[in-house]
């Protein structure tokens, strides 16, 4: 009985590994589609616009085509987005998983976190030239006093 319970410990641990395994690929395959996406955003468009110049048919056609390919590409990358966050919350929320592993959350607050160490070190700067320019004013100033008595 023993040995029966070991073995179907191992079957669904096996399973469980099988289940991450095919997990992780769907998340890299999510990446590479997120990429993919990004890319065609930027040139599709480009395409409906050169095209809208360079051909004497309607322009308002091109421009049509040109907002619906932007709004599609958006909606494409918001679905592969919100199904892996999807998978990825279920496996989190089950706590068997390593963690929460977002499709581009984790660039943007290292981003973040770099902007403010630059935006702390521009404001130190700006302060430090404050008080240089302060230091300076007030020992003309005073020079400018000692010559105005004699």
């Amino acid at each position: 009985m023993g040995n029966n319970k070991s073995n179907d410990n191992k079957d669904y641990k096996k399973l469980f590994n099988q289940f991450l395994e095919y997990e992780n690929k769907v998340h890299e395959k999510n990446q590479s589609k997120i990429k993919t996406g990004l890319k065609v955003n930027l040139i599709l468009p480009q395409c409906f616009l050169i095209l809208c110049f360079m051909t004497k048919s309607s322009k308002l056609f091109f421009l049509i085509l040109w907002i619906v390919s932007l709004f599609g590409i958006a909606f494409y990358l918001i679905y592969i987005e919100y199904k892996d966050y999807q998978i990825q919350e279920l496996i989190s929320g089950s706590n068997l998983g390593e963690g929460f592993n977002p499709l581009i959350g984790a660039p943007v607050e290292h981003i973040e976190n770099v902007v403010n160490n630059r935006m702390d070190m521009i404001d130190d700067r700006i302060d430090n030239a404050k008080q240089a320019a302060h230091s300076i004013l007030n020992r003309s100033s005073s020079g400018d006093d000692g010559e105005e008595e004699s």
